[in-house]
């Protein structure tokens, strides 16, 4: 088992690798009680967890120093890549077009197989929700519906007719 001072060398100097925002690699080894993920190292494993106010969020046990590492800069390379994409937002394109893509650019500088074992992910997530180009387009036409008064489902009609979702 490596010890946590060796684990924070380490998530700093990948980071660097990325120019990761400082904030982003301070490794946390007790709750901060806002699901701010920390680490816990134990005999049988690393586990990365998260909290808020008492309640556990989500605990994700990790066999090898590289997989913890890897649930650790999926959340940091995804934090990067939402700021990317904010700051470069395209009108009529499904955020995360953006998002994904920038993701796995970064992973990949941090290390090439975290970037095909998010790719999976990612193609999972776009199974089950495919990209919806037209959302933005027509969450704003939804809002104009409502606006005017007209009930939901009767919102849903129209704007599912003017702006289809995608196949």
């Amino acid at each position: 088992m490596h010890g946590i001072d060796e684990i924070s060398q380490e998530i700093r100097a990948k980071g660097q690798l990325i120019c990761a925002p400082k904030h982003l690699l301070v490794v946390h080894v007790s709750p901060v009680g806002d699901g701010t993920p920390y680490i816990e190292v134990a005999s049988d494993g690393y586990f990365y967890v998260s909290s808020e106010r008492g309640c556990e969020i989500f605990r994700k046990k990790a066999s090898s120093k590289n997989e913890l590492l890897y649930f650790i800069f999926k959340d940091i390379t995804w934090s990067m890549a939402n700021d990317y994409e904010l700051a470069n937002r395209i009108e009529k394109q499904d955020p995360r077009r953006m998002i994904f893509s920038k993701k796995l650019e970064l992973l990949k500088k941090v290390n090439p197989e975290w970037e095909s074992k998010e790719k999976e992910e990612i193609n999972k997530i776009l199974r089950n929700s495919p990209y919806d180009d037209m959302a933005s387009s027509r969450a704003k036409y939804c809002r104009k519906l409502r606006e005017q008064g007209l009930k939901e489902s009767k919102i849903d009609e129209l704007s599912y007719k003017k702006y289809p979702p995608p196949p």
